[in-house]
């Protein structure tokens, strides 16, 4: 029996990656980000902190405080070639809108 050959071709070929589903999910507006970490992973969970926590309570109020509740909206995991991914990404953007808000 004859012995097949087989070729390997390598082809470099960029394919784009499309969001879809974007519009169904709602935009949740947060006050607080709290990133933890594994050997393998990074986790971030963001929250909101509604009023009156955000404002100046008085003392009498922070003294009868035991926790400030916050609401978790989100909570995500990502390995750490994806939490420098967007850690880049965020820079970038940020740069971005500096030099944006810098020429109003």
């Amino acid at each position: 029996m004859a012995e097949e050959q087989r070729r390997e071709i390598e082809v470099e070929r960029t394919i784009p990656i499309r969001i879809v589903g974007a519009e169904e999910i709602p935009i949740s507006y947060v006050n607080y980000v709290f990133v933890s970490h594994t050997t393998d992973e990074f986790f971030m969970t963001f929250a909101q902190i509604h009023p009156p926590y955000l404002l100046a309570p008085t003392k009498e109020e922070v003294g009868q405080l035991t926790h400030i509740p916050a609401k978790v909206v989100a909570r995500i995991a990502l390995t750490p070639s994806k939490m420098k991914e967007l850690i880049d990404a965020l820079n970038e953007n940020y740069k971005k809108f500096i030099q944006k808000e810098a020429r109003k």
